[in-house]
């Protein structure tokens, strides 16, 4: 198990306990998400947490998979799923290189409040645009951490003391110009600064 894993299992237990506020952040996110959706898409949704965003995407769309490298997240989504009438979602621990998802096997990857925590987010990228069927749709929704100088140092040091994992001071902007290289087309971004610099951003694979 590796130091993000580690860290994202013990963030479950508190995860599991705030829920309901957990939850009122992501329906804003997933409200935005909805008009891109249809009841015959297959969606993957990378680090699905402890399952907020796949719940609340349930009704829209045909199947979800929804992975996580935290065994402990995933223990808890899989509770809350077990109180739901439907289940069009399987909660899988597993990582976005997992072997048995195929090129070109999904409509919709999202991506929620988790590109900022990785080290390398081209490689994943990359990974998404190869997993997507051609004119399927990327949505994320991330932190950007480097709008703001004064971010820059404070999140700094909560990583240093293991606050967070590891986090990425990106721009939107360049952002942006990372999805295009992967040969995305942007197709919405929506920003916002409170409480700290974060966008939407929907692009198709062509």
């Amino acid at each position: 198990m590796d130091k993000a894993e580690k860290f994202w299992d013990k963030q479950s237990i508190r995860f599991e306990k705030q829920i309901h506020r957990d939850e009122e952040s992501f329906v804003k996110i997933i409200e935005k998400t909805r008009k891109y959706l249809n009841n015959s898409d297959k969606v993957l949704d990378f680090a699905c947490g402890i399952g907020t965003s796949s719940i609340n995407m349930i009704d829209h769309v045909k199947e979800i998979q929804a992975i996580d490298i935290s065994s402990g997240m995933i223990e808890v989504a899989k509770k809350r799923m077990n109180k739901l009438p439907q289940k069009n979602i399987d909660f899988i621990h597993t990582s976005l290189f997992d072997e048995q998802f195929k090129s070109g096997s999904f409509d919709v990857i999202t991506a929620f409040n988790i590109l900022h925590l990785l080290e390398e987010p081209k490689i994943e990228i990359h990974r998404i645009y190869d997993l997507l069927k051609p004119g399927g749709l990327f949505i994320s929704s991330s932190a950007f951490l480097g709008e703001k100088s004064a971010f820059r140092f404070i999140f700094f040091l909560m990583s240093k003391m293991r606050i967070v994992p590891h986090l990425k001071l990106l721009k939107i902007d360049e952002f942006e110009n990372l999805v295009i290289s992967e040969n995305f087309k942007i197709i919405e971004t929506q920003t916002s600064n409170h409480p700290t610099p974060n966008g939407f951003i929907t692009a198709k694979k062509v």
